[in-house]
C-alpha cells in the first residue's frame, strides 16, 4: 500500500463481462456480482478498418519499447490483429473516454459494430 486505504492492484481480464450488481462495504471497498459475456466470434477485420489493425499494431510496438517487462505491459499475447472483436478492445481499453461510455462500448455483442464505434471515434478525433 503506498498510501491507507488505497490499493494498487493488477488484474488480467481473460473473458468481457457484464456488472450485474455493485455495492460498496462498510469498509468502502466495492464489490460487484458480474455475468460473462458470450466470447467474441472470430470476425475477420473488415478492409474499411484496416486503419484500426494498424494503429494497435504501433500501440503494442510502443508499449514493448518503453516497459521492457512483458508482466507490466497493457496489451500481453495472444495478438489477434486478424480479430476485429479483439481489436476494437485493444483500442476501447486507451481511449480517453468515460468509464461508463468505455463500459457500454466493450459490452456491444456484434464485433463489428464495436470496431465501426471505435473507428468512427477516432476518425472524428482526427487520430485515423
Amino acid at each position: 500500500m503506498e498510501q491507507p486505504g488505497v490499493l494498487r492492484i493488477r488484474t488480467l481480464g481473460t473473458r468481457r463481462f457484464q456488472i450485474e450488481h455493485t455495492e460498496a462495504g462498510a469498509n468502502r471497498l466495492t464489490r460487484a456480482r458480474v455475468s460473462l459475456l458470450s466470447t467474441d466470434p472470430m470476425v475477420a477485420v473488415p478492409d474499411e478498418h484496416a486503419d484500426c489493425v494498424g494503429l494497435v499494431r504501433r500501440m503494442v510496438q510502443e508499449i514493448e519499447r518503453t516497459v521492457p517487462d512483458a508482466s507490466q505491459r497493457m496489451i500481453t499475447g495472444p495478438l489477434q490483429y486478424e480479430s476485429a472483436g479483439w481489436v476494437a478492445n485493444r483500442i476501447a481499453e486507451f481511449l480517453p473516454i468515460p468509464g461508463t461510455s468505455k463500459y457500454r462500448l466493450m459490452t456491444m455483442d456484434d464485433p463489428l459494430d464495436r470496431l465501426a464505434v471505435v473507428h468512427r471515434w477516432l476518425s472524428q478525433q482526427g487520430v485515423l
